[in-house]
């Protein structure tokens, strides 16, 4: 890539704009994690004092596909964070951070979206066909969400060619 390509610099209302955008993603972050701390603090109960008829981290589809949703939100909330040096330096130039956060925030994004749709698409064919998918169904789809997003960051970011993520005014 040529050097204008780049480099993008901000103006002083684009970086507020961008460090409140990352303010948000820090406190989305920080709710999910804070959320995944009582999740594993109940799993750490669980195992030093197993309930009566067993016990499963991840019981039901439903929790795994929220699960899913969740870890592609804290992605995504991370590469959001991630824009706080852009806003400080109020510029965006190509660089490895400027690669790793394209593939936190494109792997978020796409994994939510991913991840959504599923519930979407649960939530129907529970409602209109009481249909439960069995085990091996909802463990294939958490599964390959995951397996594709590996897949398309990976092959975005071994492209040896050129930056597959470039800076935009927000990178």
């Amino acid at each position: 890539m040529d050097d204008d390509a780049c480099f993008s610099s901000l103006s002083h209302e684009q970086a507020i704009g961008l460090s409140i955008i990352s303010q948000s993603g820090l406190i989305s972050s920080v709710a999910v994690v804070a959320f995944l701390i009582c999740v594993l603090r109940n799993y750490i109960r669980n195992i030093r004092h197993p309930p009566p008829g067993g016990w499963k981290l991840i019981r039901t589809h439903v929790e795994a596909y929220m699960l899913s949703l969740l870890l592609a939100n804290l992605l995504q909330g991370i590469g959001t964070v991630l824009s706080m040096k852009w806003a400080m330096e109020q510029k965006t130039y190509c660089s490895s951070y400027c690669t790793a956060q394209g593939v936190l925030q494109q792997m978020g994004q796409t994994g939510a979206t991913m991840s959504t749709l599923v519930i979407t698409i649960n939530t129907f064919s529970t409602v209109f066909f009481r249909a439960e998918p069995p085990r091996w169904v909802w463990v294939s789809i958490v599964s390959g969400i995951w397996s594709f997003l590996g897949v398309m960051a990976g092959i975005s970011t071994l492209r040896s060619d050129r930056s597959f993520y470039g800076p935009t005014p927000f990178c």
